[in-house]
């Protein structure tokens, strides 16, 4: 029993030092592994163009409207409820009470 009670906190020990290892190994690959290019001007004309691009896309899209004036469309009404006005607390609700 004496054996088992020396030999725990030795397993503590080793596993923490196989934890901070490998912790270690993996910060250092992640820090080395995200490989981003540095901010350019090509790359800034490029990143323009794209969007240029994108622009020119959406500005040809259309949207058919005539659904607003189908008679479906205008028979919906509206079900909104109004919020009722409650009443203001506590400027500070943790403050002590006088």
């Amino acid at each position: 029993m004496n054996n088992e009670s020396s030999l725990t906190p030795t397993i503590i020990i080793f596993a923490v030092i196989i934890a901070m290892v490998v912790g270690y190994i993996y910060m250092k690959n992640v820090g080395t592994g995200a490989t981003t290019q540095p901010l350019t001007a090509s790359s800034i004309n490029s990143t323009a163009s794209k969007f240029q691009n994108i622009t020119n896309k959406l500005s040809s899209i259309s949207f058919d409207t005539s659904i607003f004036s189908d008679p479906r469309f205008m028979a919906l009404q509206d079900i909104t409820t109004p919020v009722a006005q409650e009443p203001v607390g506590r400027a500070d609700p943790f403050a002590p009470l006088q």
